[in-house]
């Protein structure tokens, strides 16, 4: 007599998200979040970066400048500088993907240094966002390649 066995299903193989369904994160530096999540878990995940533009942001876009209590929202700075980004990262992309931390090092002769550390910044959290999709999962990435002055 033959047994019947059932095909495993996704959740039977599928580690446990360590995050809520459509989590979002917003006006913090991603990476320590990215860094804290399982690995394979997400299938998708959409990302609105900063856009390399050079500009002083009093608050976001499309948005109150003051909140509810009245208080001015805090602006964010879109200028890069190689301090900007955490050793690291600079460890990071030069040790383990040294093919793509090449590529910044010419953004910085052809460019400027600070898209060289802008491509560093965006380099380190895509390849992250990479480690906790799904094989199937997909990446959207929201930018505007005219802001990269």
């Amino acid at each position: 007599m033959t047994k019947k066995t059932t095909p495993p299903t996704a959740s039977d193989s599928a580690p446990e998200m360590n995050l809520l369904n459509r989590h979002v994160l917003t006006g913090v530096d991603n990476l320590d979040a990215l860094r804290g999540l399982n690995r394979n878990i997400a299938d998708a995940i959409i990302t609105d970066p900063p856009f390399c533009s050079n500009q002083f942001y009093e608050h976001p876009f499309g948005t109150d400048p003051k909140d509810k209590k009245g208080k001015t929202k805090p602006g964010f700075d879109d200028a890069w500088t190689l301090d900007d980004v955490r050793a690291e990262e600079h460890k990071l992309i030069h040790n383990k993907h040294p093919e793509i931390y090449h590529i910044c090092a010419l953004a910085r002769q052809t460019h400027s240094a600070g898209m060289q550390a802008y491509l560093i910044m965006m380099a380190t959290r895509i390849l992250l966002c990479h480690e906790i999709l799904k094989v199937t999962g997909h990446l959207f990435f929201l930018t505007f390649i005219e802001f990269c002055t």
